[in-house]
Formats: structure tokens, C-alpha cells, sequence
């Protein structure tokens, strides 16, 4: 929060808000030019409440004229920006926005935005997907652009229909949504390779050892970069077993896989923890009995 009677704050989360109360600032106009960035250097432009837009300041207690400023707390691994193509009147009319948008597919930068406690050292970004429409506000379609992590070729895909295409082509395509993606440490960068073996081999053969892995953060590792290490340990409780919660969501929450290739998920991303398939015939004893112990207080208590 900012000095000089700040007035209030957001809930904080990857983004905050700020009101300063009748501070007056120096606002950068972005360019002329319709680019993503200055697109987000105008969403990011402080902005002055005044008349009924007026808050009531926390230093003098009276309703005065502020600023409004938006900043990053947490930069998000995936970045999709909206773009406003429609815009409605007061009378409840549609028009379509046709301006050509450019955009870069590496480096877009939110350094900028961000807080000064922002922990996040890595402000790049690069484009993985973009979302066009063609058409009206009545009518149209809707076409997808995409990275393919695996042979990191782009491909359009319209309705059943994909197609190869070049990086340059989609300098010529109307973005609706692009998706941004940043790239972690070098230590947390998921090898491609290792994800091929895995996506080729992901079943278990009868005998062969196996472990449960976190389904969400298998498919996060599978198309990510920065994913950071396993999360399983959201289903062990403090005594190294499997919680009583787990049990009950295995089937949707867990995957079974090899343990070769949780040898190679863990090359990539160490320091995991390793719920075997001893662990998922039942939950920590230890921790029933204190549930038990728990319920058997809240009764009995007068």
C-alpha cells in the first residue's frame, strides 16, 4: 500500500489495487500504435476517481478525489489476455472493434507491473496460443492457433480441420485471446524428450512397480515449462501416509504410472514425494484415531 493516505486495498492475490488519496500522477500515454504492449500499459495507467466515483480516505476520514492503480503481486505461469472486440452502447447495440492488434511471440515483458514484492524474477512471456474470430456480432467463427510443445510447429485448427502453418502467418491473424506462457529456472525446465518418453510409455506393465502421481500436475508438466516439483504432497499427511481425504478422490486425482518413468519425472523435477501403491490401500491410521479422538471431545463437551 502506498504512502500518503491511502484509502483502501484489494484482497491480495496476483493482483492488487491501490488508492492514493489526491495524489496527482504523471501517466504515460501509451503509443499510438495498437500493440499488446501499450494495451497494457493503458490497462495499467492509473486512473482518477472523482465525482460519485470519489472513495472515503481512512486518513481524513472524507470522501476526496484518488488515484487508482493496478500492479501484479504474483506473475501467473499462464498469461491469457483478452482482447475487447465487442462493444456495446447504453441502448444495448453491438458493434464489432476490427482495429489490427499487433502482437510479439517472444518477450513480452511485465516487468513494469509488477510490485516491489514481487518474488518472481522471470517477467518474460512467449505466445503458445491465440484464439481469432471472424464475422459479426451476430454471427461468426472462431479459429485456434496453437504451439505444439512436442515438434514446436504452429497449427490452425479450424472446426475437424488442421493445418500446418508458419510463425509469420500469424501476423496476419485477428487475436479475440492470446496465451502467453513464462519460462521458468533452468533447473525447473521440463526436458521435451522426457515428456515424448513419457507420453509414449505412459502405461504399466503387469508386475512392473508403480507409483501415484498428481494427475493435474502431470498434464500441467506435459505442456508447461515452469511446474516446479510434484504435487503430491497435498495427499500425505504429517505422518508420511496417505490422508483420509485422498482415498475418497484417487480415481480423479491420482494417475498410476511406472516407476521408470518416475525415475525420469524426478530427474527433471527432484525433490518429490512418492505415494506408492502400498499407501493407497488405506489411509493413515494415526490420523483416524485422531479424528476420532477429536469427534469423540466435541460430543462430550458440555
Amino acid at each position: 500500500m502506498e504512502e500518503g493516505g491511502a484509502q483502501g486495498q484489494s484482497k491480495k492475490g496476483w493482483l492488487e489495487s491501490w488508492f492514493s488519496c489526491g495524489r496527482s500522477r504523471a501517466a504515460q500515454v501509451p503509443s499510438q500504435t495498437l500493440h499488446v504492449e501499450s494495451c497494457l500499459a493503458s490497462f495499467f495507467l492509473s486512473e482518477e476517481l472523482t465525482g460519485d466515483d470519489r472513495l472515503e480516505c481512512d486518513g481524513c476520514h472524507q470522501r476526496a478525489e484518488c488515484n487508482k492503480i493496478f500492479r501484479i503481486n504474483q506473475l501467473p505461469q499462464v498469461l491469457c489476455l483478452h482482447v475487447k472486440r465487442f462493444k456495446f452502447t447504453t441502448s444495448g447495440v453491438c458493434t464489432k472493434l476490427n482495429q489490427v492488434l499487433r502482437y510479439d511471440l517472444e518477450g513480452l515483458s511485465l516487468a513494469g507491473y509488477c510490485t516491489d514484492d514481487c518474488a518472481d524474477s522471470h517477467h518474460q512471456y512467449s505466445l503458445f496460443g491465440v484464439v481469432s474470430h471472424s464475422g459479426s456480432c451476430l454471427s461468426g467463427h472462431y479459429l485456434a492457433y496453437a504451439l505444439n510443445y512436442m515438434d514446436q510447429n504452429w497449427y490452425c485448427f479450424d472446426d475437424s480441420k488442421v493445418t500446418r502453418c508458419k510463425p509469420g502467418d500469424l501476423s496476419k491473424v485477428e487475436p479475440y485471446m492470446l496465451f502467453y506462457q513464462r519460462p521458468g529456472p533452468s533447473h525447473t525446465t521440463v526436458p521435451r524428450d522426457l515428456v515424448a518418453n513419457v507420453s509414449s510409455q505412459p502405461e504399466v506393465v503387469q508386475g512392473e512397480r508403480s507409483v501415484f502421481i498428481s494427475a493435474e500436475w502431470l498434464a500441467r508438466w506435459a505442456c508447461l515449462e515452469n511446474v516446479g516439483t510434484v504435487a503430491n504432497q497435498k495427499y500425505i499427511c504429517r505422518h508420511e501416509q496417505l490422508n483420509i481425504s485422498t482415498l475418497q478422490a484417487m480415481q480423479s486425482e491420482l494417475v498410476q504410472i511406472p516407476v521408470r518413468l518416475w525415475s525420469v519425472i524426478l530427474e527433471a523435477c527432484p525433490g518429490a514425494v512418492e505415494v506408492t501403491p502400498e499407501m493407497a490401500r488405506a489411509t493413515c491410521s494415526r490420523c483416524e484415531m485422531e479424528k476420532e479422538d477429536e469427534l469423540c471431545l466435541l460430543y462430550t463437551s458440555p
